[in-house]
């Protein structure tokens, strides 16, 4: 298998992309990753797409959801939940509600920034916590009982 970077747009129709490579994505490709946003930190906050900032947070948002499973089936249950809670309040409520009071302007964009934060903070510390291996040192049965297995 190959990796093929292909540049397109998702505001153009086909993606703004020729024909044959249109139809290559249609038929031929099993997996396509994409990383569309539209980022222009000059412009005015009215200009950019919710489109854009919700497309940040995806590489975020996988790693938080497969390591935060991870941590749980592994037995490590308290701490993704605390975190998870904290980081909620903290940046997805708190920086969500601040941006609307202190830039009412930007509408709904604003929360939707404090939830691109809150993914990749999410992420990051969920690989912390992984890399941590912490989680190597619960027990989730004990090996002197003779009733299991």
């Amino acid at each position: 298998k190959r990796v093929r970077v292909v540049s397109g747009s998702v505001e153009r129709p086909a993606l703004g992309l020729s024909a044959d490579d249109y139809e290559t994505l249609s038929t031929d490709v099993d997996t396509v990753f994409h990383l569309a946003a539209k980022l222009n930190y000059l412009a005015p906050l009215a200009a950019l797409s919710e489109t854009g900032v919700q497309a940040m947070g995806l590489a975020g948002s996988r790693v938080g959801i497969v390591l935060s499973g991870a941590l749980r089936g592994a037995g490590d249950t308290t701490w993704p939940g605390v975190v998870m809670v904290g980081l909620q309040w903290s940046i997805l409520m708190g920086c969500g509600y601040l941006s609307l009071w202190l830039i009412p302007q930007s509408a709904s964009l604003g929360p939707w920034i404090a939830a691109t934060l809150y993914i990749l903070v999410l992420g990051v510390a969920m690989a912390w916590r992984w890399k941590s291996g912490r989680w190597r040192n619960i027990k989730l049965v004990d090996p002197s009982d003779a009733s299991v297995g």
